[in-house]
C-alpha cells in the first residue's frame, strides 16, 4: 500500500538491566523509521530506569512509562493505551530484533484490509544454538475464517500452526486494545496466547509470512529454575480464561478441540503433577510407574524441566540421570546433564527411562535409539500420541 505506516513497538520492561541496550537500540536503528517506541518500565530495581532515560535523549521517537510492579499483562496494557501507531508490534526488553525487521513486517500489508501480520522468529539460546520457530501455514493473505479451524494446533503434529507469541506480529491498532482490555492481569502463564489467539478471532484478513528477524533470547540459566508454587493456579487462570472466550465464540466447534491440546500441552511443561491422582504411582499419563523407583530423564527441554523439578519433590523417587542431546551442564541440584550417546545404559537395568519430549516422531527415535543400546522396552515410558486427541475428563 501506498500510505507510510506508522508503527507503536511496546517493549515491557523489568529487572534486566544487561540486556537491555541492546533491545532498545535494535529498535532505534530499524530500516523502517516511522516508529513510535514506548518503553514500559513495569517497577524494575535494577538500573532499566537510567537506561530508558538515556535513550530518549538519544531518540526522540521514545516515550516512556514507570510504573509499579503489576506483571507483563499489566505492562502490555499500559504500552498499549499509548500506542497511536496503525499498527502495534512487541519486543521483550531481553530480546533484539534485526535491522530490517519491522520493516519485513509492513511490506506484508499490502492493504489496510489486513488485520495481523503472522512472522516467524529465532530462538537464541546462550549456550550460542540458534534455532528457527515459523508458522505452520504456508506465506500469503487468509481470511481468519481459513486459519480459526487450526490456529492453534492441526492435527498432523504436536506444534502451534500460528506461533503465539506477540512479538512475531504485526496488530492492527484497533484490534490489539480492545483484546487487551479484556485479558486479565492476574494472568501470568500464557500470556501470549491469550492475546494473540483472541486477536485473531477479532480479525477478518491475515498475513503469513514465514520471513524471520526477531530473537528470542532462550536464557539457559534458569535450567533448573523451581516453577512458581502456584503454577497451577496460574495455569487455571489462562485455561478458565480461553474456554469461557472461546465457549462464546460462533467457532467454539473447532476451538474448544484446539483448547483441549493446548492445556495437555502447558501441564506437560508447567504442571505435570497435575495429571497423576494416584499416590501409589506416578506418571499415569505414560502408563503409570510404581513407586519407589529409579528413573533417568530424557530430555532437558521445558517438559523436562517440568518434570525434574516434580520428581525432586518425591522422596521416593532417585534421580539417576539427565539425558539431552544439545545441553551439556550441571543444573543447581547437581544434576549434569549427559550426552544420551556416551551414557552406559548397559550398567543400569534397573532404570527406567522417562522421555520427557512431546512430539511423537522424536519420542519414537529415542524409543529406537535406547533399544538398540540395550534398555528393554519395558523401561521405556513416554506420552502416547493418542493423549493428546483424547477429550479432557
Amino acid at each position: 500500500m501506498n500510505k507510510l505506516l506508522k508503527i507503536s513497538v511496546v517493549v515491557p520492561i523489568y529487572n534486566i538491566e544487561r540486556y537491555l541496550e541492546r533491545c532498545i537500540e535494535s529498535i532505534c536503528n530499524q530500516t523502517y523509521k516511522k516508529l513510535q517506541i514506548i518503553l514500559v518500565n513495569d517497577g524494575s530495581s535494577d538500573s532499566c530506569e537510567n537506561i530508558v532515560r538515556k535513550w530518549q535523549l538519544i531518540d526522540t521517537r521514545i516515550i516512556s512509562i514507570t510504573k509499579s510492579n503489576g506483571g507483563l499483562v499489566s505492562a502490555r496494557k499500559a504500552g498499549i493505551r499509548l500506542a497511536d501507531g496503525d499498527y502495534i508490534t512487541f519486543v521483550d526488553g531481553d530480546d533484539w530484533i534485526d535491522d530490517d525487521w519491522i520493516e519485513k513486517l509492513t511490506k506484508a500489508i499490502c492493504n489496510d484490509s489486513i488485520d495481523v501480520v503472522c512472522g516467524g522468529n529465532y530462538i537464541d539460546y546462550t549456550s550460542g544454538v540458534i534455532k528457527e520457530n515459523r508458522n505452520r501455514f504456508d506465506t500469503g493473505v487468509y481470511d481468519s475464517e481459513d486459519i480459526i479451524p487450526n490456529m492453534i494446533h492441526r492435527s498432523d503434529g504436536a506444534e502451534f500452526s500460528i506461533t503465539q507469541y506477540v512479538w512475531s506480529k504485526l496488530f492492527k491498532n484497533n484490534i490489539i486494545k480492545d483484546v487487551i482490555e479484556i485479558v486479565p492481569e492476574s494472568i501470568s502463564t500464557g500470556e501470549d496466547v491469550a492475546i494473540t489467539y483472541n486477536c485473531i478471532l477479532k480479525s477478518k484478513k491475515l498475513y503469513v509470512t514465514n520471513e524471520l528477524g526477531y530473537h528470542y533470547m532462550k536464557r539457559e540459566d534458569s535450567m533448573c529454575a523451581v516453577y512458581p508454587k502456584d503454577e497451577r493456579r496460574r495455569c487455571n487462570d489462562l485455561i478458565n480464561f480461553l474456554r469461557k472466550r472461546f465457549s462464546e465464540d460462533v467457532q467454539a466447534k473447532v476451538l474448544l478441540p484446539q483448547l483441549n491440546w493446548y492445556e495437555k500441552m502447558i501441564r506437560l511443561t508447567r504442571d505435570i503433577s497435575y495429571f497423576d491422582e494416584n499416590k501409589c504411582e506416578i506418571l499415569s499419563i505414560m502408563g503409570g510407574l510404581k513407586i519407589p523407583c529409579d528413573v533417568v530423564i530424557y530430555g532437558a527441554g521445558a517438559m523436562g524441566k517440568c518434570l525434574l523439578n516434580y520428581l525432586q519433590n518425591i522422596s521416593v523417587v532417585k534421580i539417576s540421570g539427565w539425558l539431552d542431546r544439545e545441553k551439556n551442564e550441571i543444573c543447581a541440584s547437581g544434576i549434569k546433564i549427559e550426552d544420551p550417546e556416551t551414557y552406559e545404559y548397559k550398567k543400569f537395568s534397573d532404570r527406567y527411562y522417562v522421555i520427557a519430549i512431546v512430539n511423537t516422531e522424536t519420542v519414537k527415535r529415542i524409543i529406537e535409539f535406547l533399544v538398540n543400546n540395550g534398555v528393554g522396552r519395558n523401561k521405556i515410558i513416554s506420552i502416547p500420541e493418542e493423549f493428546f486427541y483424547a477429550e479432557s475428563t
